[in-house]
């Protein structure tokens, strides 16, 4: 979580906290529908900035809110946070009645459901992916960027790790391809005799 002292954030943070790509969206309501623009997100909360008329902020009485990349058509509803802070940014514009506000949220209890979608826009939309180190199992978008694989669940089911370990693996690397969304992602398997992601293909022996 962020704690501001001064103009300064000391970090206290149970997740890390991973920068968000442009268009990633919170969308709030306080006296009118609100957008603002996702700073930053970890597992556990997010930042983000909009603008507001000074004398009428209350968004730290906010419940819920919605995340939101519009062009990639994603959309998660109604996710429960608390408040942290939300701080006045300096406006540098003389005489606005309107200014900047950064807020920082944390997740309150979330479904399942919730948490997954959670992990899903991590590992796609963030500038430093979510790694997760556990599963030997990665995927990577058209750009060969690495997303994580809780983009397969979505399209497996609960059972994804259980279709994926009945793939041939007399190979490892590149396994399979699936299309979800209109977008192409190829799935490897992490080589065993080497701690690294690469797509080129090694024999392994068992």
């Amino acid at each position: 979580m962020n704690i501001c002292t001064g103009n300064e954030f000391v970090e206290r943070r149970k997740y890390p906290r991973y920068d968000v790509e442009n268009g990633s969206l919170v969308a709030f309501k306080h006296y009118a529908p609100k957008l603002g623009q996702i700073i930053d997100m970890s597992l556990g909360g997010l930042a983000f900035r909009y603008i507001e008329n000074r004398e009428k902020n209350t968004s730290s009485e906010l419940s819920e809110i919605d995340i939101l990349v519009p062009e990639e058509g994603f959309y998660l509803k109604q996710i429960p946070i608390k408040s942290l802070i939300n701080i006045e940014i300096t406006n540098e514009i003389p005489f606005s009645t309107s200014t900047m506000w950064q807020h920082c949220v944390q997740f309150d209890t979330l479904s399942l459901n919730q948490q997954t979608h959670l992990e899903f826009f991590i590992n796609k939309y963030t500038q430093n992916k979510y790694s997760e180190n556990n599963s030997p199992y990665y995927v990577k978008n058209k750009k060969n960027k690495t997303v994580g694989v809780s983009i397969l669940e979505f399209y497996f089911g609960n059972l994804w790790q259980f279709t994926m370990d009945r793939l041939d693996h007399q190979i490892d690397g590149y396994i399979s391809t699936i299309q979800y969304q209109g977008n192409k992602y190829k799935i490897y398997r992490r080589l065993r005799s080497f701690d690294t992601f690469s797509p080129a293909l090694r024999v392994v022996n068992y």
